[in-house]
């Protein structure tokens, strides 16, 4: 029952231990009720074709509720025609009669997945190996898919899901001291926006954030203006500031840091593209480029980007920063920002819709959020109907979202930008909303923003902004308050 495999240093055998599995499946034969501790055990875990046929079996009994016993399994085997196939009920009465006292079957169960999960390694890299020889593809791509398949790995985890809610408590508990310490800040990320930050608590670790907006509301503005907040210099440099990775899959990655750079020196963009920078600008830009070396923000600009791409390069960025490899001083990577969602290409099945390919691109990422334990704020559009409303009408709402039902679904937060400037020039160019529409944790609300279109920068509305000059509100300092 042994299987082989092939290595520079000749044909070797794979890594099996057909003891343990023979104690799982005769732990799983005389005590049935055992399965709901190992149930992480899947037949593909078996190297041997018998012992697969018969965990086959076992959890088939196990999902239609009936008792797992050598009879039922026998039974089931030869109504499917596979009894022959495990060598008969001898072998059932072999793998009782012979196996020697059951118990510990947590630990042999984690035994057959270990073995299964080295000999998945060795055959991927085999045939990594082996492709790589052939016709491999776009490289990249094809590194990527080697490094995801191998990542996939890694991440199989067999941990106990179910914990007490006051074992849970008793370890937030300190966390909660920590953070009274430091009295004033939110939990999470702070976005730069005291009464957002209010609201929401900052941007919480494992959260998918959505923000949505018809085109010209300045989506991508505020996106990167939030995301430079996360990553900017702490005060006196107590601690190096966390990392933003941003996904801009429509704009090239010289305009968006062109973008942030006029944002952050309060230059005006359209002289940049009118070639009419004069002294002052020049100075300006040139101080935000050197302000920017200290900002741990990076930039992708992949069209057509995946999903798989998108977790393997932030996978990779993280492990830079976690062990210090990075080029600049950051603590973490601590925001995850795509802009925008339907831009990227999900996995489609033949018949798939949109909407179905656009649910498991949000499920993604918010498996990502959750898996590396950070925020990620995704950039989505709305439907067209939002330019059919009435004027009175017009404040997007969750069903507006586009594709918006797995959208509205997985989301922790989502946030609508809402200038009515927009739809009547008559009202104030910079008044801006930003409607929190949806938040698990926390209170639904509006807060206001303003917005100065030149510098493409968003502000804090303060009381006594509305009404200032530009030149005024250019002067203010930071994205955010």
């Amino acid at each position: 029952m042994s299987e082989r495999s092939t290595s520079p240093m000749g044909p070797r055998t794979l890594p099996i231990d057909l003891d343990a599995e023979r104690y799982v499946l005769a732990e799983l034969l005389l005590r049935p009720e055992s399965f709901d501790e190992i149930a992480f055990v899947r037949p593909e875990f078996f190297s041997s074709t018998q012992h697969q046929r018969i965990m086959e079996a076992v959890v088939a009994l196990q999902l239609g509720e009936e008792q797992a016993d050598p009879v039922a399994v026998a039974t089931w085997l030869r109504d499917h025609h596979r009894l022959a196939e495990v060598g008969g009920t001898p072998y059932l009465a072999q793998l009782v009669d012979s196996t020697p006292s059951v118990g510990n079957s947590v630990q042999h169960a984690r035994t057959v997945m270990e073995k299964w999960r080295l000999r998945t390694l060795i055959r991927t890299c085999q045939r990594v190996a082996a492709e790589g020889y052939g016709e491999a593809g776009e490289v990249q791509a094809f590194i990527e898919r080697a490094e995801n398949e191998i990542a996939s790995l890694a991440h199989l985890d067999q941990r106990v899901t179910l914990e007490l809610a006051a074992d849970i408590m008793g370890r937030q508990l300190p966390i909660l001291r920590e953070n009274e310490a430091r009295s004033g800040q939110v939990v999470g990320a702070p976005s730069g926006y005291t009464d957002l930050d209010r609201m929401t608590g900052g941007l919480c670790d494992g959260d998918l954030i959505i923000l949505a907006g018809r085109p010209g509301m300045g989506k991508s503005a505020f996106a990167s203006n939030l995301a430079m907040n996360v990553c900017a210099p702490t005060p006196n440099q107590q601690e190096p500031p966390p990392g933003v990775a941003f996904f801009s899959l429509e704009m090239p990655r010289d305009q968006v840091a062109m973008r942030i750079a006029c944002a952050l020196g309060s230059v005006e963009i359209n002289r940049i593209r009118q070639n009419k920078l004069q002294a002052s600008d020049w100075s300006a830009l040139t101080a935000a480029v050197m302000e920017l070396e200290q900002y741990p923000f990076w930039i992708d600009d992949t069209p057509a980007l995946t999903l798989l791409e998108l977790r393997s390069r932030v996978r990779k960025l993280k492990r830079e920063i976690d062990t210090g490899r990075a080029p600049l001083p950051v603590s973490k990577l601590g925001l995850v920002v795509v802009d925008y969602l339907q831009l990227m290409h999900g996995q489609r099945s033949p018949g798939d819709n949109r909407e179905r390919e656009i649910s498991s691109l949000s499920q993604g990422l918010k498996n990502l959020a959750k898996e590396l334990g950070m925020p990620v704020l995704a950039v989505s559009q709305l439907n067209r109907g939002v330019e059919k409303m009435t004027k009175k009408d017009r404040r997007p709402g969750l069903s507006d979202l586009r594709e918006s039902g797995a959208i509205e679904q997985d989301a922790d937060e989502v946030l609508f930008l809402y200038r009515e400037h927009y739809y009547d020039r008559s009202k104030p160019e910079r008044e801006t909303e930003l409607i929190v529409a949806k938040q698990r944790n926390g209170p639904t609300g509006t807060v206001r923003l303003t917005f100065e279109l030149k510098f493409l920068k968003f502000y804090a509305a303060e009381r006594d902004y509305y009404g200032q000059d530009a030149d005024d509100l250019g002067a203010q300092e930071g994205f955010g308050e």
